[in-house]
C-alpha cells in the first residue's frame, strides 16, 4: 500500500506541474478524451460535461485554483482528523428531491412518469450502498471497502415549509429526448435550492448517457451553480427491481438495481470515475486506495474476468467504475475521505447537512429517527363481485429511514390526540423500519378526508419522547350528484396528471359503457340512455380502483 501511496502522489505531483505548465491544457485534453462505450452499456456523462465547461471562458483557470486550493485545505484537514478504528468521522445526512419530468402523454409508472415507489426505492438503495448496510447488496468485505457515513433523506418539507414527499412530478415535452447540452432549461422547468437540497432530476430519456452529474469542484465559482448543480438520470435507470414488492418497475433490464443513482451522487460528492478519464496509465482519481487502472470497463467479472492494469488488479466493485450494477458495492475508505472532504470544503455541499437546513427540509434528527416520512395508503381489496362494496378504511405505513436503528419497544399512534393504539417494533440497525400495522383496537381508520395531525410516540435514541407529522387524508375519488338525472361528475385529487378508467356496469355485472381519459382532477360523464334504475361505476388509475353504487333518477 505505501508503494501505491507513492505512486498516488508522484501522479498529483505530475498533474501539478501539468496544470502550471503552458501545455497543460493540451496535457488535460488528452486525459479528458472519452473511451466510447458499446451500445447498450453503462455510459455517464461526466467527460462530456467537462468538455463543454473547459470551452467556457475562465473555467479552466477558475477550476485550477479550486483543485490547488483544495489539495492545500485537505492535506491541513489530514492532520486535525483523528482517523482510528474507534472514533468514527461524522455522519452527514442530505436532504434530497426528485423531480420526475415526463413526457405528457406518458402513462403513470411508465414512459418517464415513474411511480412514487420506484423513486423511493432508488433513494433506499442510496442509504444501503453509502451506508454499507449488512444484508444489502450495498454490502461488502473488500480491504479497502467503506462506509462512508453519508445519509440521503427525502425531504418532507419543501422551500416553503409546506409538507413534501420529496417528489415533483412535472410535465415536460423535451423529457423523451433530453440533451446534455441542453441542460439549463430542462432543470428550470423544477427547481429547489441547490444548496438545500440534493436536486434529482429524472427524465424519460438522456442522448449519450445513463446519468450525469457536475462535480463540485467544477460549481466552484461557477455562475451556473445555482441552477444547474444536481444529479440527472435517465427513468428507466432509477429505481431497484429487487424492491418491487409485486410491483412492476419501468426499469432496463441490465442497469435494474439503482446503482446508477450511486454512481453519479458519487460525481456530484466530488469523486472521478477510477480510471482517471483516461485510456492509458496516466489517469488519476486523487484517491490513494483505488488502484490505477486504464479505460472504462464494462460488464461483471469474472466474465469477462478482473483484468490486471498498470500492475495492479482493477477495482472492478467500485461504484465510480462501469460495470454492471449487480457487481458493484465498494466505496473506498479514500472516496468516502473525498468525500467528506467536499462536504467540509465547499459552502454549498456544507449547508446541506447543517442541522438548521436539516431542521427546516424536514429531515432533522426528529423527523428522521421516528418519522421521517407518512405514507398514507389503502388496503388492497380483491372484489369478487360487482356487488360487494370496496373496503376503503385507509391504512397507514410508517417508514422510518434512520440507519441508527431502534431499540425494541411499543409505537404508540394517536390522531389529533385520539389514541388508536401501538404497534410493536424491533432492533434491526441499518435496515429501514416498516409498520404496516392497524391499531389494536381495530383500523387506523380516519372519520373523513382532511388534514389531521399523528402523534407517534417511540423511544429513540435521541431528540423528544414523540413526534408530530401532519398527514392529509384524501378522497381519491367522489362522484356527484347522486342519485343523478343528467350529467355525472367523478372529481378526482391525484398527486399528477395521468390515464384514469371508468366502467359502467348493470346490477347484473354487465359492462354498458367505458371511456379513458388523461386527467388530474375531475371526469364530466355526460347524460346517458339508460333507464332510471341502480348502477355500478368503477374508476382506475395506476394501481387503485373504486367502485360507486349509483341511482338514476327519472
Amino acid at each position: 500500500m505505501q508503494g501505491l501511496n507513492f505512486l498516488r502522489v508522484f501522479f498529483w505531483g505530475l498533474c501539478a506541474l501539468l496544470l502550471g505548465s503552458a501545455s497543460s491544457y493540451g496535457q488535460l485534453q488528452h486525459l479528458l478524451q472519452r473511451q466510447h462505450a458499446p451500445q447498450h452499456q453503462r455510459q455517464c456523462g461526466h467527460q462530456v460535461l467537462l468538455n463543454n465547461l473547459m470551452q467556457q471562458d475562465g473555467f479552466y483557470d477558475r477550476w485550477e485554483n479550486t483543485r490547488m486550493r483544495l489539495k492545500r485545505w485537505e492535506v491541513s484537514r489530514s492532520g486535525q482528523v483523528r482517523v482510528d478504528s474507534v472514533i468514527q468521522p461524522a455522519l452527514y445526512r442530505i436532504p434530497v428531491v426528485v423531480h420526475i419530468l415526463f413526457p405528457p402523454d406518458s402513462l403513470y409508472g411508465r414512459g418517464g412518469h415513474l411511480a412514487l415507489e420506484q423513486v423511493r426505492s432508488n433513494i433506499e438503495v442510496l442509504n444501503e450502498d453509502f451506508r454499507r448496510i449488512i444484508g444489502s447488496r450495498g454490502y461488502n468485505q473488500h480491504p479497502v471497502g467503506s462506509d462512508a457515513r453519508i445519509e440521503f433523506c427525502l425531504a418532507t418539507r419543501d422551500p416553503s415549509g409546506a409538507p413534501s414527499q420529496g417528489i415533483v412530478y412535472v410535465p415536460y415535452s423535451g423529457s423523451a429526448a433530453h440533451s446534455m447540452g441542453n441542460d439549463r432549461p430542462m432543470k428550470d422547468a423544477s427547481r429547489w435550492p441547490t444548496d438545500r437540497y440534493l436536486n434529482i432530476w429524472v427524465v424519460q430519456n438522456i442522448s449519450g448517457a445513463l446519468g450525469y452529474s457536475f462535480l463540485a469542484e467544477w460549481m466552484e465559482g461557477n455562475p451556473d451553480r445555482a441552477f444547474v448543480d444536481g444529479v440527472v438520470v435517465s427513468a428507466r435507470y432509477m429505481g431497484s427491481r429487487d424492491k418491487q414488492a409485486g410491483q412492476t418497475f419501468w426499469l432496463d433490464d441490465t442497469y435494474a438495481l439503482g446503482r446508477t443513482l450511486t454512481h453519479e451522487v458519487g460525481h456530484y460528492l466530488n469523486l472521478w470515475h477510477i480510471w482517471g478519464d483516461a485510456n492509458d496509465c496516466s489517469g488519476d482519481d486523487y484517491v490513494n486506495d483505488t488502484p490505477p487502472c486504464s479505460g472504462s470497463f464494462f460488464g461483471c467479472p469474472p466474465n469477462p474476468s478482473r483484468p490486471v492494469q498498470c500492475g495492479f488488479p482493477r477495482q472492478t466493485e467500485n461504484y465510480m467504475d462501469y460495470t454492471d450494477d449487480p457487481c458493484m458495492s465498494v466505496f473506498s475508505a479514500g472516496q468516502s475521505t473525498r468525500m467528506h472532504n467536499a462536504l467540509n470544503f465547499f459552502a454549498f455541499r456544507r449547508l446541506l447537512w447543517d442541522s438548521l437546513n436539516l431542521i427546516s427540509t424536514g429531515c432533522g434528527d426528529q423527523e428522521f429517527l421516528a418519522a421521517d416520512s407518512l405514507i398514507l395508503e389503502r388496503d388492497t381489496v380483491e372484489l369478487n363481485s360487482l356487488l360487494m362494496p370496496a373496503d376503503e378504511s385507509p391504512v397507514v405505513r410508517v417508514v422510518n429511514a434512520s440507519f441508527q436503528g431502534l431499540h425494541q419497544h411499543l409505537v404508540d399512534f394517536a390522531i389529533d390526540d385520539r389514541p388508536l393504539g401501538s404497534i410493536l417494533s424491533y432492533h434491526n440497525p441499518g435496515i429501514p423500519t416498516r409498520f404496516d400495522g392497524r391499531a389494536a383496537s381495530g383500523r387506523l381508520a380516519f372519520d373523513v378526508p382532511g388534514i389531521y395531525r399523528m402523534r407517534i410516540a417511540s423511544q429513540t435514541r435521541k431528540g423528544p419522547p414523540y413526534v408530530d407529522a401532519f398527514v392529509r387524508v384524501k378522497a381519491s375519488a367522489t362522484v356527484y350528484p347522486n342519485p343523478f338525472s343528467n350529467e355525472l361528475v367523478v372529481g378526482l385529487d391525484l398527486d399528477a396528471p395521468q390515464q384514469v378508467n371508468w366502467q359502467l356496469y348493470n346490477t347484473l355485472g354487465q359492462l354498458l359503457a367505458e371511456e379513458q381519459v388523461y386527467t388530474q382532477s375531475a371526469i364530466r360523464i355526460p347524460s346517458f340512455p339508460y333507464p332510471a334504475s341502480a348502477y355500478f361505476l368503477r374508476v382506475n388509475w395506476a394501481s387503485q380502483s373504486q367502485t360507486f353504487r349509483l341511482v338514476k333518477t327519472p
